[in-house]
């Protein structure tokens, strides 16, 4: 018998419950784990700085920075959804101008969600919503084509358990490989206020080609940064997202096609190869570390306040005041800290996974494994600084700029950390 739709607050203490007890699994954290090896002491970990010598920059700042396609040695072309604009960007100069043109014609784009690399020679611009528009241009910027992610919504009430039913919709796409694949969560929303029971709050991960002849699913995932809300007497109440405390699963495509899951509670990671072998790879040895409390309170209150002041005076079909559900603190942070934002990245053959540091500092931690999961080394950038992109040459970033704008920064990669070109 399928698990019924339960309420948002009852969906944060299971999400809360079941990323402790993934930990707990793991590793030593309380008690209830006397039975696993005590882990390592957080101060034993090592973190290489990452090298800021022959830093080259863009000198015009961005909103923000999403992608990031390299193209050579000096060119790469770098999504600022914010604005809704896609630049060509020339490190050798210091530079930016527009890549390809903004509008409805062939190759034309509105609203970019991501960038991504087709094969060797295409660039395609996906926008987001219900049936994403791939736009297609050469690496010069010449259009190419358009095309529409037109799947089929599924209608899941004649094949779920949940009371609620949810439709599926077509794949976002966020991801490619080199063979020309491109890959995407189809995210799957609920027809009403209800939320989805924990067996069906669940996205389907799919690869296919622009032409849509062959689609394939690879995975299940566990979503990331959802925002659930529901109707009460009173108005609505929204679940406070849990940031970096949440536990879900982060993917990455490698050069050859072959996808890889994180588990964010567990740091254990599943293969899936383009011949549709399954490997599950051994949880990669991490030290937890505990979530303060000074910590998760500033996270709560700023989190609560942007919520409240996105949806303060926007339209709903829920008369009443808007609340926000605050969970319970939690007592560490998962050993992976994936969002839409910070997502594990590659080069083609590594995995750079966003960690926990050593310490609440504001600064980035990232552990650098090998596709078997072995770790090859960990790195931390310096203050300030957000991991965009990893080539087999670079390491591309941003950092704060005045007016909390981002200054587009590459740097070489440290020499421990280097893998083989793709």
């Amino acid at each position: 018998m399928g698990m019924q739709p339960r309420s948002a607050s009852v969906r944060s203490a299971a999400h809360l419950g079941a990323k402790r007890a993934a930990v707990c699994l793991t590793l030593t954290v309380s008690a209830a784990c006397s039975d696993a090896p005590p882990p390592e002491s957080v101060d034993a970990l090592s973190y290489e700085a990452l090298p800021d010598g022959d830093r080259a920059t863009i000198t015009e700042p961005f909103s923000a920075v999403h992608d990031l396609i390299e193209l050579d040695d000096s060119l790469a072309v770098v999504n600022d959804p914010r604005e809704g604009t896609v630049w060509r960007v020339n490190f050798a100069r210091g530079v930016r101008q527009p890549f390809g043109r903004s509008g409805d014609g062939p190759g034309e784009y509105r609203s970019p969600a991501a960038v991504l690399r087709l094969g060797g020679d295409t660039i395609v611009i996906a926008s987001a919503g219900p049936m994403p528009r791939l736009a297609m241009l050469s690496t010069t910027g010449t259009p190419l084509g358009t095309r529409q992610v037109e799947l089929s919504r599924t209608d899941a009430r004649t094949n779920s358990s949940a009371a609620a039913p949810f439709d599926e919709w077509p794949p976002q796409p966020s991801a490619s490989d080199g063979r020309g694949h491109l890959y995407g969560v189809r995210p799957r929303l609920p027809a009403g206020f209800e939320p989805l029971s924990l067996d069906d709050d669940v996205r389907t991960l799919v690869r296919f080609d622009v032409m849509l002849a062959r689609v394939d699913t690879i995975a299940t995932v566990r979503p990331t940064d959802v925002r659930r809300a529901r109707p009460t007497a009173t108005g609505v109440e929204m679940e406070l997202p849990l940031g970096d405390f949440e536990v879900s699963d982060a993917w990455t495509v490698l050069h050859d096609g072959t996808v890889i899951v994180v588990d964010e509670g567990t740091y254990a990671l599943t293969a899936h190869a383009p011949d549709g072998s399954t490997r599950a790879i051994p949880p990669v040895a991490y030290t937890p570390r505990a979530a303060s409390t000074a910590a998760w309170q500033q996270y709560v209150d700023s989190t609560r306040s942007a919520l409240l002041a996105m949806v303060s005076g926007a339209p709903s079909m829920v008369e009443g005041a808007w609340t926000v559900r605050v969970p319970d603190a939690p007592a560490v942070f998962p050993p992976v800290l994936a969002s839409a934002t910070r997502r594990v990245r590659t080069d083609g053959a590594q995995l750079w996974v966003p960690v926990p540091g050593a310490s609440e500092d504001g600064r980035e931690y990232w552990g650098v494994l090998h596709a078997d999961g072995s770790v090859q080394g960990r790195i931390a950038l310096p203050a300030g600084r957000r991991l965009v992109a990893v080539s087999s040459r670079y390491v591309y970033s941003t950092e704060t700029a005045s007016d909390e704008l981002r200054v587009l920064v590459r740097t070489p990669r440290p020499a421990s950390l280097m893998s083989s070109p793709q």
